[in-house]
């Protein structure tokens, strides 16, 4: 019997550099049985880890070292390029997910009847796949046209890349489409969803790059956190009033996204939810909508008009940053709280209205909004934040409210067209800092003020009042 001391936090990055996992350095202790490591179990039985060697046609094992093998763990197959064909013997009653991701020969796999359990697409990036072979009366999972499907759960597993078809079907009865299901097809364009699966998980359609139509039920399914993430041919969705939320990342760098309506009933919609939604125009937030969440539409270069909830409390940290488009936007007077780099680099922000209600805008809110030349600032604030009005460089004239006691770093750094600044009474500290690089600036303070004060001591120009 040998050890081996792996790297495997490297496979497992690897697998899942399109995920979320985060992965630290793994320094368990695999044996080794010819070209396989595996980890022994509590109940006597082994679960098989990585398979290292490079045979076209293999069969595994039921058992290594005289101990029956139970479980496969995550990617265990992965990034082989040698293998082709797949039989695994029985006794196998686990399998993990991902299991031969981005083996791109691989053409055939035979399941065990013994199986109970298995992750989710155990095929993703396996190009050249030809057929799934289970038994007719297989407890777990059935084939339909070359689709893996989950019976006992009846999910939607696996949808290969493999396959062809331009357009597809999701039988009817499915309740399901698993985490990665249809991750990466280069080639389907329409999907046609039934009225019986209840939910799309996590990543479903993942890179689905020609994706263009979801024939979606009446009664939409649960989406999960990116679901379409990276749909680039997508143009448009329309979400009845039976949706009430939509999640992270739902629609995140759905390039050709240009259309998005909204049921009257959305009160919630997750970070980065259209973020990098490059075509996208136009959109009209319900009035449950309270928070726009952070990224929401960052990165959304072509968009032109927002109609925000009349109810909006909290504008989120980048939540329009990189809206380049952008020309103007009406806040509520509900609002209270702009986050850190909410409109940062909105370069085509011309003017602004920050209503009275808030009294926080965040560092660098504002930062880049360089043909913003109208700029009212709300009575409630008395912080201007670290670069919240940097490089503005459109600026002619600012006023700062009375009830103001703090002008933060930078916070007008670079506004090269700032001619006029009026300081209130209530200043009590100004960051040398804060209006480096206004050349052409004449202060208006208070005679006898603080505010005076600082600027005798920062030598700026001044007149009183």
């Amino acid at each position: 019997m040998k050890i081996r001391l792996t790297a495997a936090w490297l496979l497992l990055c690897l697998l899942f550099s399109f995920s979320s996992f985060s992965a630290s350095a793994d320094t368990t202790i695999y044996q080794v049985s010819g070209d396989y490591d595996y980890l022994p179990l509590a109940d006597g039985t082994i679960s098989l880890a990585k398979y290292y060697g490079s045979d076209a046609d293999l069969t595994v094992p039921a058992e290594l070292d005289g101990l029956p093998v139970s479980m496969i763990a995550d990617g265990a197959f992965s990034w082989n390029n040698d293998l082709v064909s797949v039989t695994f013997s029985e006794g196998i009653i686990s399998m993990g997910s991902g299991l031969f991701a981005y083996s791109t020969f691989l053409e055939s796999v035979t399941f065990p009847s013994s199986l109970k359990e298995i992750g989710y697409n155990p095929f993703i990036g396996c190009d050249s796949l030809e057929a799934i072979h289970v038994a007719a009366d297989h407890p777990l999972l059935e084939v339909k046209d070359n689709v893996l499907f989950n019976r006992v759960e009846h999910a939607l597993i696996s949808y290969p890349s493999s396959l062809t078809a331009t357009a597809y079907e999701i039988p009817d009865g499915t309740e399901s489409v698993s985490t990665m299901a249809f991750y990466g097809n280069p080639r389907l364009k329409t999907v046609t969803v039934p009225a019986s699966v209840t939910s799309i998980e996590r990543r479903a359609f993942y890179l689905c790059e020609r994706l263009r139509e979801m024939n979606l039920p009446e009664k939409y399914p649960s989406m999960a956190s990116e679901a379409f993430f990276g749909c680039s041919a997508l143009e448009s969705m329309v979400f009845p009033d039976s949706v009430k939320s939509l999640s992270t990342g739902l629609f995140r760098n759905c390039k050709g996204l240009t259309s998005v309506t909204l049921g009257a009933n959305v009160k919630l919609i997750g970070i980065n939810a259209f973020r990098g939604c490059w075509n996208l125009t136009s959109i009209t937030l319900p009035d449950k909508v309270t928070s726009l969440n952070a990224g929401l539409f960052a990165d959304c270069r072509s968009l032109t008009e927002v109609n925000l909830s009349p109810k909006l409390a909290v504008i989120g940290q980048s939540a329009f940053n990189g809206a380049e488009a952008l020309q103007q936007i009406e806040l509520p007077e509900t609002l209270s709280k702009i986050e850190r780099e909410a409109f940062y680099g909105c370069r085509s922000l011309t003017e602004l209205v920050i209503p009275d209600n808030v009294s926080v805008i965040g560092e660098n809110a504002f930062y880049g909004c360089i043909s913003l030349t109208s700029l009212k600032l709300p009575a409630s604030l008395t912080l201007i934040n670290r670069g919240s009005f940097s490089l503005c460089a459109g600026l002619t004239e600012i006023v700062i409210p009375e009830g103001v006691t703090h002008i933060a770093e930078e916070a007008f750094m670079y506004c090269q067209s700032l001619q006029r600044v009026s300081l209130p009474e209530s200043l009590s500290v100004m960051a040398p800092d804060a209006f480096v690089q206004c050349p052409q600036a004449v202060f208006s303070v208070p005679a006898g003020s603080k505010a005076e004060e600082i600027c005798q001591t920062l030598r700026l120009t001044y007149e009183t009042r």
